[in-house]
């Protein structure tokens, strides 16, 4: 497998009812075959939120940017964080 795209994501997002704020800084690969060939490795960048222990890094796997980027806003939903404001 090559690498066909690959880019650096800064990932922001917040906690709607502290207004608090967490980022992650990820790596977004898209390959030229496989049944997943789009990924998104993320890192977290501290400091760490007061609300919640969110993970130290996280990796998603999918067919497209966009299934990605579904993924991304879920995960961060269940820890209640907003993607995107």
């Amino acid at each position: 497998m090559s690498v066909l795209y690959e880019s650096v994501e800064n990932i922001e997002a917040v906690f709607p009812r502290s207004k608090e704020r967490i980022a992650y800084q990820g790596r977004l690969q898209v390959l030229d075959s496989g049944a997943s060939p789009v990924r998104l490795e993320l890192k977290f960048v501290p400091p760490h939120p007061f609300c919640c222990n969110m993970p130290e890094s996280h990796s998603i796997r999918g067919k497209s940017v966009t299934e990605i980027y579904v993924k991304l806003t879920k995960f961060l939903r269940r820890s209640g964080f907003e993607f995107g404001r």
